[in-house]
């Protein structure tokens, strides 16, 4: 819209509403643009001044794909009007593999950048900032954008600054915002003011009816004569002392007076019911249980594989992200999940586990590492020495898929008995499937996993599986019992102890 029909609108608007306020509009100047960022390197930064295009990755310092972008504008105000309304005008362009999240935050007052020495490419950037909201990078393709920064506008001018600093960041697949270098989709922030006299402010109250749920919060800068509700930030669920409140009414539009004291939207909410959730396999096995607020939604990890009655069965990642759970939105509806589970054509398996079900592991389930990449949103690693089952006399060998997402490449040591099998990752591609050489035992002996590892050198997940001595066509196995069921030229077989089996009540060893 050009700035003059937008101030006669706003003029003929104030006219309407019975005050003499006017309005008048401020293009402010976009001084740079920038970016910050490293690959799989974290030492090798990359940084652009005035591009067409700045680029936007992750923020997590001291790791790899981090990075931001960056809209700095200058701007100047009529003297004595307020801020009436801020509009940030930008366009994003997503890469192709899925749609990422991003979030949207402007620089505390008194963080500046160095564009000298952005300039020389190699600067590390993470200005301190304040979240205005979250925005979605499109999959594959560009969207342009249009935000009220008013809040944030109104905190700098507060703070007696002359500038804003717009940053995004936080976008694990990695994007581009337009920047000053782009002649036609700069971004471009437009800031609309009133006289000081004719403007006021009104506040939004958060109560469950007798007390108050957090801090009022004010919006300046309202033309009086105006109409104001709460917005949808303000209307969404509040969690203290442990509890979830839910909104219910009080959202009602106010025409605003002079007098701020008296421009008041009091909210009600009501505590969110709490509310069961189960998430089991088509064999009829219980994953996970548990209970949380109706409206959340919850991410719960599946395991790779099941044993169930000496049979193998195994589960492939989901489509979407997470790739190794299943989400469920709590409601008044059944809230129970299943995933679908199918027989493995691997044989022979007598014990299974996720590398974060063992016995003493560490867990790392955190980062948009192993909570979205893992069979059962986690990894696990031995801190020290922990003893993952004891085996029966036979012949074994065990897999293991290796997690190791970063360009270290890890290992993990198996001790049976006085033999050690060590297993190392060939990739970075975060599963690493292994298995060590057959090994035989003659006596009952514990498999140990040996210290070592760490969040990106863990186990995602293992199994042991028996050997099948010559002439005997099938096992099953019991996972808890560690007996096994063969068949041997149609007679049944139960293993003994040490080889020994029997067969029609006589003992026979089988080699």
């Amino acid at each position: 819209m050009k700035k003059n029909l937008l101030k006669t609108m706003l003029v003929a608007t104030a006219l309407t509403m019975g005050v003499n306020a006017w309005a008048d509009e401020v293009t402010a100047t976009l001084t740079h643009t920038a970016s910050s960022f490293c690959g799989s390197d974290a030492n090798a930064y990359t940084s652009t001044v005035d591009a067409e295009k700045e680029h936007v990755n992750n923020e997590r310092f001291n790791a790899t794909w981090q990075g931001a972008a960056y809209a700095d504008f200058s701007f100047s105000l009529p003297e004595g009007a307020s801020i009436t309304k801020a509009v940030l005008t930008f366009r994003v362009i997503g890469e192709g593999r899925n749609a990422r999240a991003c979030n949207f935050l402007y620089a505390n007052a008194g963080e500046q950048l160095d564009y000298t020495e952005l300039s020389g490419g190699a600067a590390k950037v993470n200005l301190a900032a304040t979240k205005i909201e979250g925005i979605t990078f499109p999959k594959g393709a560009e969207e342009t954008m249009e935000k009220d920064v008013t809040a944030a506008l109104s905190a700098i001018v507060a703070a007696g600054q002359s500038n804003i600093i717009f940053k995004w960041t936080g976008n694990p697949g990695g994007g581009d915002v337009y920047g000053k270098g782009s002649a036609e989709y700069a971004p471009s922030l437009v800031i609309t003011t009133a006289d000081a006299s004719k403007v006021t402010s009104y506040t939004v109250k958060y109560t469950d009816g007798e007390k108050e749920l957090k801090e009022a919060k004010t919006y300046a800068g309202a033309l009086i004569g105006s109409q104001a509700t709460a917005s949808e930030e303000d209307l969404a669920p509040i969690k203290v002392d442990g509890k979830k409140y839910i909104y219910q009414s009080g959202n009602n539009a106010i025409t605003l007076v002079a007098d701020a004291a008296q421009n008041v939207i009091t909210l009600k909410f009501t505590e969110a019911k709490k509310m069961n959730y189960s998430v089991v396999s088509n064999l009829g096995t219980t994953i996970a249980e548990g209970s949380d607020y109706e409206g959340e939604t919850i991410a719960v990890g599946y395991p790779h594989y099941i044993l169930d009655k000496g049979v193998l069965y195994e589960c492939p990642k989901n489509d979407s992200n997470p790739w190794y759970a299943v989400s469920l939105t709590l409601n008044e509806a059944t809230n129970t999940a299943t995933v679908d589970y199918s027989e493995s054509v691997i044989a022979n398996v007598i014990f299974v586990s996720e590398g974060e079900a063992l016995p003493g592991a560490t867990v790392n389930n955190g980062g948009n590492y192993s909570d979205i990449r893992s069979f059962g949103a986690a990894v696990g690693y031995a801190a020290e020495d922990l003893t993952v089952t004891t085996l029966q006399p036979g012949k074994y060998t065990i897999k293991a898929d290796l997690f190791t997402p970063t360009s270290a490449m890890g290992s993990q040591t198996f001790k049976v008995g006085d033999k050690e099998f060590k297993l190392t990752s060939t990739n970075n591609g975060y599963h690493n499937e292994l298995e060590t050489e057959e090994f035989e035992l003659t006596e009952a002996t514990d498999v140990v996993l040996l210290a070592g590892g760490g969040n990106t050198n863990a186990i995602d997940w293992l199994y042991i599986r028996g050997i099948v001595t010559t002439g005997i066509s099938q096992m099953q196995a019991d996972s808890n019992a560690q007996q096994a069921i063969f068949n041997l030229q149609g007679q049944q077989v139960k293993q003994a102890q040490k080889g020994l089996y029997i067969i029609d009540g006589k003992k026979v060893m089988v080699k």
